[in-house]
């Protein structure tokens, strides 16, 4: 084999090493839009740590509050299916943490028909090529974009969002985040209700790869109470 071939073929296998899709690990933030003036739409800021780091992730509520410094997070431990709801004001630091698997398990064996189909159109979201895909279920029509750059499970989280009552009030409904994207990752989803004709749009922009903030990983100083798994948030087992 010749030196220049020896060179191309080298050349070759390290841009591929490159630009080989990971998981995603940065920052993000989350935001809705809904037809439903009653609802209350505050944006969510996201950190994803690297498997390497542990692979926790960590989101912060963007509402009126956090101007008056209250602060409220949301940490998930993927390992042992839990998470953790922290709020903190001045020297206050208190929290609530379940354990998720059941309720995880549950919404998961839920069975839907799903119809989906892809699109030939695309859209640039936050500097993403992105391509449009159509999903109808019996309740809901949605329309999702997604791009093939970053690898996120942004159906999973929202997966997670939705199976507590704390939660209710920040998490619209709808069934898209069931559909499976693989090695993707959902930019925009616009979901309405064919029952109400209610509808929202979720978006996701702000994208920082590599970038996140340790402070929302941080547990030191909270008084954290433990819920017991199907007991819907609401009763206390014990106090650290």
């Amino acid at each position: 084999m010749k030196i220049n071939q020896i060179i191309l073929l080298t050349f070759l296998f390290i841009s591929i090493e490159i630009n080989a899709q990971q998981a995603y690990t940065g920052s993000f933030l989350l935001t809705f839009q809904s037809s439903s003036q009653d609802n209350n739409d505050f944006p969510m800021l996201w950190n994803i740590e690297s498997a390497k780091e542990g692979g926790h992730m960590a989101m912060e509520i963007q509402d009126d509050m956090i101007k008056k410094g209250v602060s409220k997070r949301v940490l998930f431990d993927m390992k042992d299916s839990t998470w953790t709801m922290l709020m903190e004001f001045n020297k206050v630091k208190q929290g609530s943490r379940i354990h998720a698997a059941d309720m995880f398990r549950e919404k998961k064996k839920s069975k839907i028909n799903i119809e989906a189909h892809s699109t030939n159109i695309k859209k640039l979201i936050d500097g993403y090529n992105c391509n449009k895909i159509i999903i109808d279920t019996d309740k809901y029509h949605s329309e999702i974009w997604v791009t093939d750059k970053i690898d996120f499970n942004l159906g999973k989280i929202y997966l997670l969002l939705s199976h507590c009552g704390m939660m209710n009030e920040y998490v619209r409904k709808g069934d898209w985040f069931l559909f499976e994207t693989k090695k993707q990752m959902i930019l925009e989803v616009t979901s309405k209700s064919k029952l109400t004709g209610d509808a929202y749009t979720l978006q996701i922009t702000d994208i920082h790869p590599e970038e996140i903030n340790p402070h929302f990983f941080e547990t030191n100083g909270f008084r954290i109470s433990d819920i017991p798994e199907g007991q819907n948030c609401g009763v206390v087992l014990k106090e650290e």
